[in-house]
């Protein structure tokens, strides 16, 4: 699992890629979406299992914060769901770009969904 921050400028994103164990080509790569506040810390465990279990089976993911949460940058009091909407897309090219994948597949519990 590589950890890094991603996306423009200062109001950067956490991420957590897992990459593909082996033969990750012609799998989709999947991105995990987060529910919001105690939810998250309470799914954060099972969402690391599914990720490496993903990772196994020779898909690429990435867990992400949205903007004001967890790691990534910004303040509570800043975010938006329309802005969570395009962390999402922002996730999503970022992994199409660390996985090599054409193909995305997103995964979300709760506000995620």
């Amino acid at each position: 699992m590589d950890c890094f921050h991603f996306g423009h400028g200062s109001e950067k994103l956490y991420g957590a890629f897992s990459p593909p164990a082996s033969g990750g080509e012609g799998r989709p790569a999947v991105v995990l979406c987060y529910p919001f506040g105690q939810e998250q810390n309470r799914c954060h465990m099972a969402f690391r299992q599914l990720a490496n279990l993903i990772s196994r089976e020779g898909g690429g993911v990435l867990r992400f914060d949205y903007f004001g949460t967890g790691d990534s940058s910004g303040a509570m009091k800043d975010a938006s769901f329309s802005r969570w909407v395009e962390d999402t897309r922002l996730a999503v090219e970022e992994l199409k770009a660390l996985a090599g994948a054409s193909r995305v597949s997103l995964v979300g519990l709760r506000l995620g969904a």
